[in-house]
C-alpha cells in the first residue's frame, strides 16, 4: 500500500527495510539517502508511522433504491503499532451527495483495538437515503489526534442507484387488452 493514491510512497510495514543493497544507488527518487544495508523496496526510502489509520473502502448494499440504507467504512491500521481506540478514539465522517439533499453522518470509534495490518468494517449509518435514482458520491474520512499520516484518511466512491419502477405496473401478454 502507498501513503496515498496521489503520492506513491510505500507505507506497508511488511515492505520496510527489505530491499537489496546496491552500491550504485545511494539515494531514492526524492534524493533521500538509501540505507546501505537494509534499503526499502522500490524507488523511495520510507519509515512507516507508528500509528496510522487508513480509510480503505466504502461499503453499500449495491445500487438499491430506497430509504434507510446501510453504509459502512472499512479501516486498516497501517502503522507499526496496534491502534487502541479506547485511548485514541477515531471519528469517521461520511458525506453523500447526489440527486437528493446532501447527507452527513458521523461515527466515533472509542472501544476495541486494531492490530497493525488488520482491517475492520464499521457501520456508519443505517439511514442513508437513496430513494431517487441517479449517481451518488460517497466520501469518507477518518480523523484521530495521533494519526501519523493524513494522506490516506479519505476514500471516495460513486454508486449508480436505479430508480424504482412506478407501481402498479400492468403488462398484457395476450394482446386482448383485458
Amino acid at each position: 500500500s502507498y501513503t496515498s493514491q496521489a503520492l506513491p510512497v510505500p507505507a506497508n510495514n511488511a515492505l520496510n527495510n527489505l530491499g537489496t543493497p546496491f552500491a550504485l544507488v545511494s539515494s531514492d527518487a526524492a534524493g533521500i539517502s538509501r540505507n546501505a544495508t537494509t534499503p526499502d523496496i522500490g524507488a523511495y526510502e520510507f519509515t512507516p508511522a507508528p500509528f496510522d489509520l487508513a480509510a480503505v473502502a466504502i461499503q453499500t448494499q449495491g445500487g438499491c433504491s430506497g430509504p434507510n440504507q446501510t453504509v459502512g467504512v472499512r479501516l486498516r491500521s497501517v502503522g507499526t503499532n496496534t491502534w487502541n481506540f479506547a485511548t485514541d478514539s477515531a471519528v469517521i465522517t461520511l458525506n453523500i451527495t447526489g440527486p437528493g439533499a446532501p447527507q452527513a453522518f458521523s461515527f466515533t470509534v472509542n472501544t476495541d483495538t486494531l492490530a497493525s495490518g488488520a482491517e475492520r468494517n464499521f457501520t456508519i449509518t443505517l439511514a442513508a437515503d437513496f430513494t431517487l435514482g441517479g449517481n451518488y458520491t460517497l466520501s469518507a474520512e477518518v480523523q484521530s489526534a495521533n494519526d501519523g499520516n493524513a494522506l490516506n484518511n479519505t476514500n471516495n466512491r460513486t454508486i449508480n442507484v436505479v430508480a424504482p419502477v412506478a407501481q402498479p405496473y400492468t403488462e398484457i401478454f395476450n394482446g386482448s387488452g383485458t
